[in-house]
């Protein structure tokens, strides 16, 4: 055997062996953090679907909105907001031969954090052409006519911007009138906060010798109008960022002559540029948007609806109210009282209906509120007039005071992830939860050993006890060592070494 490829081999081995050493060990699992962009916000954009083609209203409530001075778009991650969002209602309008789209907007400008100057845009585009022109029929006090790229648009805003600070509650309307041969349209906007005044605006337009109907679809208004939360933009009706949060909603408009549906549009999660003649869109990445929460809003039905630990909705009739933790509000037919419910693992809803002309009244307790994507809330027991009952949806006259009392148990989403180990689901709030993990893996050459839990919780036992308080993610994470690995390419070099001049020697 010839000694030059042994030493070789020898040296080569030792030279890899100390660099190796100098080498630190790498982590066998690695942890991702989520990007979140602004906006974000909790809103509800409650639907209420027309009895005929002449009204359109919707309740629409404001929780938590965090403007913010800039977002991301979601093509190249550049900054395209300006702090600032509208709320609207908007609605496909037919006179004679031509079709409008309406838009009636709550403007927003953030001031400071939760606060907000905002005002009242009233504008109608013509989707009859790609030029909007607009009739001299048209009575439009106050009004401009901006122009766009694709034509012009009739815009009205509310000269005196005034202040809302969140949560509050807004209900826009548009109201179609014929009455002599006279149409006229009225965009009512009614806003009601805490600690602030009601505003109220009521916009109309008339239009003379013209016949003129909302497009509904008859009892499937779905198809043809819009609820949406619009982020960013100048108001100046050209090309907006749009995200449409909860809307139950698709947007027709006239392409030629025949109508063209744009779902995409409007589906969650989405971003939409919105233009004079119609809508494009295109997906988003992450817009940082908390999970919004359905609602079901019928005529003549009261839902009582948490969504959040601070807030429920009560909807009675056609009228939307917030209610705020710690406070008490009289409302048509009903008082409700909400405790603070910040930090504890099961809380009570007290509702007390008051007679009202012997008011027929029918309330549904659902049976999970989902708060967000990580905390809800779970049905345990009802109580009416002090008595249980397993019925959550109730109904019947009321002769006398009815109260209710609902109780409801907080439940965390837990992810506890480890070798062997898999823990996700939602647990009761005050669950003790235990795991586990191996304090060794893999093989005695190249052993991982366990470095500790990380995520929500950082410890370093191996043993994990927590009390499920709120939304749990932890990791088993490990580190690779290779000082075994090391040492047996050492002893093979040295050995390989050692034999090589042993063998000279005895030649």
């Amino acid at each position: 055997m010839s000694l030059k490829p042994m030493l070789l081999f020898a040296l080569i081995t030792l030279l890899f062996a100390f660099q190796a050493i100098g080498l630190r060990s790498y982590s066998a699992l690695s942890l991702n953090q989520s990007d979140f962009f602004r906006p974000t916000g909790i809103v509800d954009l409650g639907f209420q679907k027309p009895l005929n083609t002449s009204s359109l209203m919707c309740n629409i409530t404001v929780y938590t909105l965090d403007i913010g001075l800039d977002f991301a778009s979601s093509t190249n991650l550049t900054v395209t907001g300006s702090g600032k969002a509208s709320i609207q209602l908007d609605a496909v309008l037919r006179m004679s031969k031509d079709w409008y789209y309406l838009q009636n907007e709550l403007a927003l400008s953030e001031n400071t954090q939760g606060e907000f100057n905002a005002s009242f845009l009233v504008s109608v585009w013509n989707l009859s052409s790609k030029r909007s022109t607009f009739s001299p029929q048209f009575s439009v006090p106050s009004a401009t006519i901006v122009s766009t790229p694709n034509g012009s648009v009739l815009v009205y805003a509310l000269n005196v911007p005034f202040l809302v600070r969140v949560p509050f509650s807004f209900e826009p309307m548009i109201f179609v009138v014929a009455n002599q041969g006279q149409i006229t349209i009225h965009f009512y906007d009614y806003l009601l906060q805490q600690h602030f005044s009601p505003f109220f605006n009521d916009y109309q337009i008339s239009l003379k010798g013209m016949q003129a109907s909302l497009v509904t679809g008859g009892r499937n208004p779905v198809n043809y109008n819009l609820y949406q939360c619009v982020f960013g933009g100048a108001f100046d009706h050209g090309v907006t960022q749009i995200t449409s949060l909860d809307s139950q909603m698709l947007l027709y408009y006239l392409n030629g002559s025949s109508y063209s549906a744009v779902p995409e549009a409007v589906a969650y999660g989405y971003d939409s540029a919105e233009g004079v003649g119609g809508v494009a869109a295109f997906p988003v990445f992450i817009n940082g948007v908390p999970q919004v929460i359905l609602s079901t809003e019928l005529k003549g039905v009261i839902n009582l609806w948490p969504i959040s630990n601070y807030f429920v909705k009560l909807n009675i009739s056609r009228s939307s109210f917030l209610l705020i933790a710690n406070s008490k509000f009289w409302v048509p037919q009903g008082i409700v009282e909400l405790p603070a419910l910040l930090g504890k693992a099961v809380f009570s809803l007290p509702l007390t209906i008051e007679p009202f002309n012997k008011t027929m009244f029918e309330l549904i307790a659902p049976q999970v509120l989902q708060i967000n994507s990580t905390a809800r809330a779970v049905l345990s027991s009802i109580e009416v007039n002090g008595l249980p009952t397993n019925n959550s949806r109730i109904s019947g006259y009321v002769f006398a005071p009815i109260s209710f009392f609902f109780s409801y148990t907080m439940q965390y989403y837990v992810s506890v992830l480890g070798p062997n180990i898999s823990i996700q689901g939602f647990y009761d709030a005050g669950t003790t939860l235990k795991a586990d993990a191996p304090p060794r893996l893999g093989n005695p050459i190249t052993p991982m050993s366990f470095y500790g839990w990380i995520g929500t919780f950082n410890i370093t036992s191996v043993s994990l006890r927590v009390t499920v308080e709120q939304p749990i993610h932890e990791v088993a994470y490990y580190k690779q060592s290779y000082l075994n690995l090391y040492i047996l390419i050492v002893l093979i070099a040295l050995i390989t070494l050692v034999t090589a001049v042993t063998i000279k020697r005895d030649l």
